[in-house]
């Protein structure tokens, strides 16, 4: 990465924006970029470009560079929001587990798709109040 790039990363509080890398490069650039600074990355992926297959890319650098924090997906409700159409069961626990692993650990780097982004999130604490925590062998009322 380059020293202005480096220089410039920790500080910047109204965010970095990116253009140019190709599309090959984005994994390694986007796993360089999270060790680098020690901020979430946001990465949104062109609606014509498959999440998995760069979650799969950058996973591989994330296990190369030995990197502890982690990768997540923001998944999408549904192909299209404006539809009207309910989203699927799958869809909304994959979503809701992707907020609790928000909560739960310093996830360095997200990947999503404009979708993903167009329902609104819950607050942190609302999100808290979401997911109970079990143990086994623990009773609990209704």
């Amino acid at each position: 990465m380059s020293s202005a790039l480096r220089g410039r990363s920790p500080a910047a509080k109204e965010g970095l924006r990116v253009a140019g890398p190709v599309d090959p490069a984005i994994p390694y650039f986007l796993t360089c970029l999270g060790r680098e600074i020690k901020k979430r990355i946001v990465f949104i992926l062109p609606r014509s470009q498959a999440l998995p297959r760069l979650e799969d890319r950058c996973r591989f650098y994330f296990s190369q560079f030995s990197l502890a924090r982690g990768l997540e997906t923001l998944p999408e409700l549904s192909e299209s929001p404006y539809d009207g159409v309910s989203p699927s069961l799958e869809a909304v626990s994959s979503r809701m587990s992707f907020f609790h692993s928000l909560l739960r650990d310093s996830t360095s780097l997200v990947l999503t798709h404009l979708f993903g982004l167009l329902k609104p999130f819950p607050a942190p604490d609302d999100l808290r109040d979401s997911f109970l925590d079990l143990e086994v062998g623990q009773r609990l009322s209704r």
